[in-house]
């Protein structure tokens, strides 16, 4: 599912255009509130529905930068949970 129809020009959103914050769904949930955009009937951004589509369909491959930010978030939550 893409949210083209909703989103309009370019159909798509970047992160340089989401006001500041630390967690990106609230940045998305903010600049979505700030245009007067609806992508669902209750509101905000489903961010498990992005979730499921990943799971479901996962990419072929992955671009190298992609892969290290996987890398990096993977390493980030083992460190944090070790018993070292």
């Amino acid at each position: 599912m893409t949210f083209a129809a909703q989103l309009g020009e370019g159909n798509g959103v970047e992160e340089a255009a989401l006001p500041e914050g630390d967690r990106i769904v609230n940045r998305l949930e903010r600049y979505l509130d700030n245009k007067k955009i609806t992508l669902r009937p209750s509101g905000g951004y489903n961010h498990y529905l992005v979730a499921n589509k990943l799971a479901a369909s996962p990419p072929k491959t992955l671009d190298a930068a992609t892969l290290a930010c996987f890398q990096a978030l993977f390493s980030a939550v083992n460190g944090a949970v070790s018993n070292d």
